[in-house]
This record gives C-alpha cells, structure tokens and sequence, in this order.
C-alpha cells in the first residue's frame, strides 16, 4: 500500500509566512519592470508514516515514520524532516530521509520537496541504466558518477523550487540520504548527518554511511552547498550482498538505536563506532513482523508512530524531530 497519513497530519496548516515574491512583467514596448507581490505561505507539517506490506511480487516490508520533536512542539514549529519510500519492480526500491536545518525557516518545505523529487529521480536513474530490468549493481565508478549527477540534478531542482516560492535558497538547507535497495544489494548517496546501516543474511549490522560532521558540534553540510568544488561532502556506497534489512533515520533517533560513541576502558580514550545497536533493530524487526502477520495496516502504522513519539524514553526526551524507516526481505 502507498503512503498513509495519520490522521491528516501532514495536511496540518500550523501558521503562515508572509514574504514578498518577485514579479516581472514585461509591456508591449517589451519594458521589463520588477514589483513585488505580498503572498502568505502555508507551513505544513510533514508528520507522516508510509508502509508497503510484503505480497505477491514483493518480498520486502518498509515502514516510515516522521514525527515531530518536543523542541520544535514548543515552539510551534513544523516537522522539518521528511521520508519516503517505494516499491518498484523486480524487487527494487528506494527509501529516502531528508532533515531540514533548523537554522533555516523554509526546510521543512525544502526536505518535503526533497524526498518526492529524489524518488522521481532515482527512479529514472536506475531505469534508464537498466539496472532494475537486469537486476544488476553498478561497479563502484560507475555508481559514484551517476549518484552525484543524481544529487546535483536535485540540487537544481530546488533552486527551481525556490525560485518559485520566492525565497532564498539559503532557507532551504537540508540534509538527504538515498538508499536503492535490490535483492542483490544497496546503493547509497547522501549528504549531510543520519544514519543508515543494513542486516546481513549472515546477521550481521553493519553502517552504509558515515554522517558528514562539521568543526563546531552538531554542524554538518547540505544538498545547497557546492558540492562541486568540495566533492568530499558526498559520500556514495555500494553493498554488493543481498541484504535481510536496512535501515535510515535522522539524528533525532540516533540516541536510542545507534552506538555514537563510546570510551575505550583501558585508555579513557574515546571513539565513533558508528554501528546499528543491534539488540534494539533486531527486537524491533520480530516485532515488525509479528504485527504484519496479526494486526491490520493501519493499526500497524498507528503503531509504529506512537512508538516513535513516545514508546521509548530517548524518544519522549528528544527535543529533535525524528524520523525511521526500516525494510526488510521476507521470504515467501
């Protein structure tokens, strides 16, 4: 099934934003003049599931929540991250986060945007190589240069996007992380934090990304920088196994489900793990898969934005908005 909003949530018009939009007009003399317009914008939150249940033609299970932080709640302040996921055929997909900075006042639109559009994209990536229809990865050159031909192409659509919105492309900063999934394996692109990582058929849980950290703590860049002349902001991935899982999240849930950090006894010194905690995917997998046998969709994706609001106390204390989308191979 599609993408399923609980109850209309990402409809919510939380206030607006008055800015004035450019208009240039041209007469018949053909004299150009500028005037501006005065426009109200909508800000919506982006709050939301998505599911696909494992069926007939498709052996993987995806389930994505995007939910708003007490921080932001407090504020009155949109849901800035967004998420998207889909199915496609011959057992390929692609799941998508986007974070929007909190520094800039437009992300939420721009993360929204973001992960729509990099949806369409990808897709036509993947299709216009033959990937899908051949059920082949990419070598290692290959992905790298079409995934960051992939990011600058949605670079350029948002420049397009803020054109017509009337507003600086400084207001829409955001992080973005693609993952395709296949049965033969994943590729990934991303720019920015997050964190993404995948479940081997040997079990084992390893990262698919290492978050772009900045000098001063809690910076990192986004799909508005120039990546052209500072190509190391992008980091691109091939896992060239079949996979049982994977999973992306924002930073907002980085505390419960991920090992950050940790001391080295001996020494005091410490250092970046940066793996999946795997006691807390692998519960969260047996339970996903319990309620896909026994409950209904809706209750399922009720279920699983509760859990991230508030059925865990890292969650309920997180002052960041969080997002989580985790896929799974099921076999039929």
């Amino acid at each position: 099934m599609g993408y399923i909003n609980l109850n209309g949530n990402s409809n919510l018009i939380l206030s607006v934003r008055e800015i004035d939009r450019p208009l240039i007009t041209e007469n018949s003399k053909n004299e150009i003049s500028l005037k501006f317009e005065r426009v109200r914008l909508p800000i919506k939150s982006n709050e939301g599931t998505s599911l696909h249940i494992a069926s007939n033609g498709n052996n993987w299970f995806l389930i994505g929540g995007s939910v708003t932080g007490n921080g932001h709640k407090n504020q009155n302040l949109p849901c800035q991250d967004a998420h998207k996921t889909e199915i496609w055929s011959n057992g390929w997909g692609v799941a998508i986060v986007s974070d929007g900075a909190g520094s800039a006042k437009m992300s939420h639109l721009a993360s929204s945007f973001l992960v729509k559009e990099a949806a369409k994209q990808a897709f036509d990536l993947v299709k216009s190589n033959n990937w899908m229809e051949e059920n082949l990865l990419p070598n290692e050159k290959v992905w790298d240069s079409e995934a960051r031909k992939l990011l600058f192409g949605l670079q350029d659509a948002l420049k397009k996007y803020a054109n017509g919105l009337g507003v600086s492309l400084m207001e829409l900063h955001a992080t973005l992380i693609i993952n395709i999934f296949s049965s033969k394996g994943l590729l990934t692109v991303h720019i920015g934090d997050g964190r993404a990582g995948y479940l081997t058929e040997k079990g084992e849980m390893h990262a698919s990304i290492e978050p772009f950290e900045g000098e001063q703590v809690g910076s990192t860049v986004f799909i508005t920088m120039d990546m052209d002349n500072f190509k190391e902001i992008v980091q691109t991935k091939i896992i060239t196994e079949p996979v049982s899982a994977f999973f992306l999240l924002s930073d907002g849930c980085e505390r419960v489900c991920w090992e950050t950090i940790q001391q080295i006894k001996e020494t005091g010194k410490f250092f970046k793990p940066n793996k999946p905690f795997e006691p807390f995917f692998n519960h969260t997998i047996e339970a996903l898969k319990e309620m896909q046998e026994s409950i209904k969709p809706e209750l399922i994706t009720e279920k699983w934005y509760n859990y991230l609001e508030s059925g865990h106390k890292g969650f309920i204390n997180e002052k960041d908005d969080k997002t989580m989308v985790i896929g799974f191979w099921v076999e039929k």
